[in-house]
């Protein structure tokens, strides 16, 4: 990673981290050193036909399920109305289209996303992979510098509106509900100042930010080559971690995926690790620090499986922090839709008393109070508090 990506990794992270939300950052888990990660494949689903013939999904599945890996699929709706258009110059940033982007490629919109390819799209679902959604027509929210020509979302109405499009599109197909979206390329904020965690928030999901994406065009073999290496200095330091690679072509219309897939999947194989889909890694491990070794892991565990809101929007769940008010009205607060993220205050946190008293006023049966008004001790209290009421189903 370069330095200036690093230094605006540690800024985001620090503005993410004082706002407690139900919709967080899904960028890698602390797995406990169980050797699982999450491969996420961006821009599909599509048909176009690999250099030895079959299309891309195709192959990516057929080989996903010779060795038993499941993974997520970041699936586009259609950019067949991104017309009028022109194609730029291959190799340019702008070979699928100067004004809007084209999948799988300028004048082919017929073979990519999930209107064009649905026997794909329920392929991906009945092999028991997840589907995230990449926006229905691939639009930026905050365009990249080299692609700035390109037509924007530039609100986070619109923004909603072309996504539910999506969900929709991907439900009367398939029955499936999405649960993680990613902004198709570009930056995380709108023209309106709205964030992709404010949009995530409102469509109900969890923003997949893959810590490794070598979803762009130009990256060749490097997937393999960070596995590779990884396995051979350090063979845990890829567990809980969520890789992006593309479902689809470069800007000079090559397909570097699926030449490196297998090997990269013999390299995971050798190293011990098993792929899931990122929906089941979080179900596993849904934070970032907090792993099995934290006391309240298991209660914080069940709890976010549940629907409670227990992390901030860099995905820490932070066990040792004391619990304020605004923290408590949305970790108490039964699982419900359309909630909203607060700015955390971190002074006048509250006493156990006042936590018991918060919690009579929104359940039945209330189990005296939590051992401190810590994150973590009040996570064990009201994890047992919900198993009393019903509210938790996992054991």
């Amino acid at each position: 990673m370069k330095l200036t990506d690093s230094i605006k990794l540690l800024r985001e992270s620090a503005a993410l981290g004082r706002v407690y939300s139900p919709s967080r950052r899904i960028r890698r888990v602390n797995a406990g050193g169980e050797r699982i990660l999450s491969l996420v494949f961006h821009g599909g689903p599509t048909s176009w036909t690999r250099a030895d013939g079959g299309g891309i999904t195709d192959y990516i599945l057929d080989t996903l399920r010779e060795f038993g890996a499941r993974a997520t699929f970041s699936i586009v709706g259609s950019t067949a109305e991104n017309y009028p258009d022109r194609a730029g110059n291959a190799g340019s940033p702008y070979a699928h289209g100067r004004g809007y982007e084209h999948i799988p490629a300028f004048g082919f919109d017929d073979m990519g996303g999930a209107q064009a390819c649905p026997q794909l799209l329920r392929r991906i679902n009945r092999e028991g992979h997840e589907l995230s959604g990449a926006g229905y027509r691939a639009m930026p929210y905050s365009p990249p510098k080299k692609l700035r020509r390109r037509e924007m979302i530039e609100t986070i109405d619109r923004a909603a509106q072309d996504m539910k499009r999506l969900f929709a599109c991907v439900y009367e197909q398939t029955r499936y509900d999405i649960v993680m979206c990613r902004q198709p390329y570009g930056g995380n904020v709108f023209a309106d100042l709205n964030s992709i965690y404010d949009l995530c928030e409102e469509l109900g999901c969890h923003y997949l930010a893959p810590e490794h994406d070598f979803s762009g065009r130009d990256c060749g073999r490097s997937a393999l080559d960070l596995a590779e290496l990884c396995l051979a200095r350090n063979p845990g330091a890829l567990s809980g971690t969520i890789i992006a690679l593309r479902d689809g072509i470069d800007d000079f219309s090559r397909d570097k995926t699926t030449p490196i897939l297998r090997p990269l999947l013999e390299s995971l194989e050798r190293g011990g690790y098993r792929v899931l889909p990122a929906r089941e890694l979080i179900a596993r491990a849904p934070f970032e620090d907090a792993g099995a070794e934290c006391e309240c892991f298991e209660a914080a565990r069940r709890l976010d499986n549940a629907g409670f809101v227990t992390a901030f929007r860099d995905g820490r769940l932070r066990a040792e922090r004391p619990l304020t008010f605004a923290q408590a009205q949305l970790l108490i607060a039964k699982p419900e839709p359309h909630r909203r993220g607060v700015t955390v205050d971190p002074g006048n946190p509250l006493r156990p008393k006042e936590i018991s008293a918060l919690a009579e006023e929104r359940f039945r049966h209330v189990l005296g109070s939590p051992k401190s008004a810590q994150r973590g001790d009040v996570m064990v209290w009201l994890a047992e508090l919900a198993d009393v009421n019903g509210l938790l189903k996992d054991k």
